[in-house]
């Protein structure tokens, strides 16, 4: 039970799980059983009878100036640490905090729909929906949640700058509006389309801004004439 690796001897174990350690008598001789290690204890060795590695987010303790053999936790929400009171990376979604540029070895949570960061108040990975801004200022290390509907936008004012297919940039308020229906391209004029969706196309080749299904339905474009047809579905020919 709790060992890794036994040998030929089904009842003797030569390496134990993580966490468990092997049983001595008084004689200090191994019996082959693997047992619990101390709390928090993620090696011990049975030779010394000294714990190797504490598990993670545990430290050894620090008494009188010397280390000793006991492992205990790190600060609140760190990962890992060398000394019990100073963290050297916390856990996901959290950072460190910083204090006139130092370490203070503590751990804060990360800015606002932030997934990832080092340090506490400057993230390094935001959610989906939201742009990093590198730009020095009061969002620096912050996220910024895009407008509806925007492909990317701007550092500084988080207004759109360009907008997802099937929608048109209004630049003064940086937000995209719906362009017509079935129209993958359209411009300042949202009410006139520039280019249709796949198995649309304008009317005539004037261009009237409206797309319509194209007239043949194994039609895939026919962007400028919905009677003329450029290509067809892959599995129709012409």
């Amino acid at each position: 039970e709790n060992c890794h690796e036994c040998s030929k001897k089904i009842s003797e174990c030569v390496m134990c799980k993580g966490g468990y350690g092997f049983y001595k008598d008084e004689n200090g001789i191994s019996q082959g059983q693997c047992v619990k290690c101390p709390s928090n204890c993620l090696n011990w060795d049975t030779n010394q009878n000294v714990c190797n590695h504490c598990n993670i987010g545990f430290t050894f303790d620090i008494e009188n100036g010397k280390l000793t053999n006991n492992c205990v936790s790190c600060p609140q929400d760190c990962l890992y640490c060398d000394v019990p009171s100073i963290c050297q990376r916390c856990k996901t979604g959290f950072g460190l905090v910083l204090n006139n540029e130092q370490s203070t070895g503590k751990c804060d949570k990360c800015p606002e729909h932030c997934l990832s960061c080092e340090i506490s108040n400057k993230c390094s990975k935001c959610e989906d929906g939201y742009l990093l801004s590198s730009q020095e200022g009061p969002n620096y290390g912050k996220c910024l949640e895009c407008p509806p509907n925007c492909l990317r936008c701007d550092e500084h004012t988080a207004k759109c700058i360009e907008c997802n297919i099937g929608f048109a940039l209004q630049k003064q308020e940086g937000k995209c509006v719906s362009c017509p229906e079935n129209c993958a391209l359209c411009n300042k004029d949202i009410t006139k389309c520039s280019f249709c969706d796949s198995g649309y196309g304008f009317k005539n080749e004037n261009n009237d801004g409206v797309c319509v299904a194209c007239s043949d339905e194994n039609c895939q474009s026919c962007e400028f004439n919905v009677d003329a047809c450029y290509s067809c579905n892959d599995d129709v020919c012409f």
